[in-house]
């Protein structure tokens, strides 16, 4: 398993990060996501290593950006 860790750009509010976590989860396989506004990230659990170019293009047509990734294993 994976720890996606993206930093966002743009989540204002917590409907901001149900938009990101509903357009992850729409467009990945995935075991969670949770987004914070505040912190300005968004944590994705999954099984296999995400495509860091895709996610990138789901968040921006969403209307945020996606300024970086840390991938971990767990």
């Amino acid at each position: 398993m994976f720890k996606t860790t993206l930093t966002v750009e743009g989540m204002m509010c917590e409907k901001c990060e149900a938009h990101v976590n509903k357009a992850v989860k729409k467009n990945f396989s995935v075991k969670e996501v949770t987004s914070s506004h505040n912190n300005g990230t968004t944590e994705i659990i999954s099984d296999e290593k995400l495509d860091e170019a895709k996610l990138a293009a789901v968040i921006a047509d969403e209307g945020y950006e996606m300024k970086g990734a840390k991938v971990s294993a767990l």
